[in-house]
């Protein structure tokens, strides 16, 4: 036990067991401040450096070196309670970036990151300076602002659960990198439980049927091809399809190679190889007719490809009077693995997507009609529906309504007993 200022400093344990620093003022009143979860020799260095704190003000002076190191480091709820003590300005952690400087910050050191993956980055970025605002200090947002956040996302802005779970994630890993350069000691996401991340009311099972009624109203070879690509091969669009030159078709092997930017990272480098598919074949002969010898790209990265093919082909649909599906190009990669993965081993069927099992499992592959039908035994005519009359022999049809009630119950219930038994 130690005095300061004429506060007593000592170390104790909560109700659960936990170290906690307790000060004891001139009026007996005490104020506890949690440490958490700590060895009684950490809980120690805390008790020092909290006495450290406390101290500076009635020497006029600040805390030394150490002291002030581990405030920098100090959990989110030791600097709150040292703020209520008066000690704001002591407590307070200088050049700490606000959300909106540590976001810019994070997205422009990322050289690495895919234009496609800079653009949620930024959707995410203005929900959160939406919410936080964009002065507030990263590490003043805490374990339940995340939560709020999340909320928020769902009932303010109306979000899908999917969707919220999404920029969560964002921004767990710009808070990870705030972590890892020691700007922040706590990331306040890392706790959050989110909600599975796809929503099953935009599942989609396009059939062959549908494809094949949008490849009829494309335009040209090109446009057609790129549609198959994406239904048949299972590519990602645009960033696959526009990645693909002739000279990564393998006419004699039949299959051709796909760079994905977004799996670069992975064993393979992003690239893997994908079967010319039957379906596929003749839109790659007419696409190569189309396009001419000298051609590099199989679709023209500036040709039909761009922001708005989405928008166009929804549009083309619409004209044709076919309802677009939810989510266009993920519906379309989705519905060929689920067709690969009921015909080929699921690892084969990953392997030419491009992606996971578990990645499969968790939002691509799906259950079918035709799953269902082949279960049940294939379609069943519905059961004939049981003619009252006709089991009811002539003699007394015709002189039906003069018979009471219960007696034409007691006629019926026997009849429809005795036709069950004949068939």
């Amino acid at each position: 036990m130690e005095k300061t200022g004429g506060n007593m400093i000592t170390l104790a344990k909560d109700k659960r067991g936990q170290f906690e620093v307790q000060l004891t003022q001139p009026d007996n009143s005490v104020t506890s401040i949690p440490l958490g979860r700590l060895t009684a020799r950490q809980a120690e260095n805390a008790r020092r450096y909290v006495q450290g704190v406390i101290a500076a003000p009635s020497t006029m002076t600040i805390p030394d070196t150490a002291t002030s190191s581990w405030l920098a480091r100090a959990p989110q709820e030791i600097r709150k309670h040292l703020e209520w003590l008066g000690l704001v300005e002591l407590a307070s952690r200088q050049g700490i970036p606000t959300l909106s400087e540590w976001i810019n910050d994070y997205i422009s050191g990322r050289a690495d990151l895919s234009a496609s993956t800079v653009v949620i980055l930024r959707k995410t970025e203005r929900r959160l300076l939406a919410f936080f605002g964009e002065e507030v200090r990263i590490d003043r947002i805490t374990s339940a602002d995340a939560k709020d956040f999340q909320i928020w996302m769902k009932t303010k802005r109306k979000l899908s659960a999917a969707t919220a779970c999404l920029h969560c994630e964002k921004a767990k890993v710009m808070f990870n990198a705030a972590v890892r350069k020691g700007v922040i000691t706590k990331n306040p996401f890392a706790g959050l439980r989110l909600d599975p991340s796809t929503n099953p009311r935009r599942l989609y099972f396009v059939t062959r049927e549908e494809a094949e009624a949008v490849l009829r109203i494309l335009p040209n070879a090109e446009w057609r091809l790129l549609f198959a690509l994406c239904r048949y091969g299972g590519l990602r669009c645009p960033s696959e399809v526009t990645r693909l030159r002739w000279e990564d078709v393998d006419w004699a092997r039949k299959r051709f190679t796909v760079h994905g930017p977004k799996t670069r990272r992975s064993r393979n480098g992003g690239i893997r190889q994908v079967p010319i598919f039957p379906e596929l074949l003749p839109h790659f002969q007419a696409a190569r007719r189309e396009a001419g010898e000298h051609a590099e790209y199989v679709i023209t990265p500036t040709g039909c490809v761009d922001a708005r093919f989405s928008t166009y082909l929804r549009y083309r649909l619409r004209r044709a009077g076919i309802e677009p599906w939810p989510k266009f190009f993920q519906n379309l990669r989705s519905t060929r693995e689920t067709e690969l993965a009921e015909e080929f081993p699921l690892h084969v069927a990953c392997a030419w997507i491009g992606n996971t099992k578990r990645i499969a499992a968790e939002h691509y592959l799906q259950v079918t009609e035709a799953q269902y039908e082949k279960a049940a035994g294939g379609k069943t005519a519905d059961p004939a529906p049981y003619d009252q009359q006709a089991a009811i022999p002539k003699v007394l049809s015709e002189r039906w309504t003069e018979l009471p009630e219960d007696v034409r119950e007691a006629i019926v219930s026997l009849a429809s007993v005795a036709s069950g038994s004949r068939s």
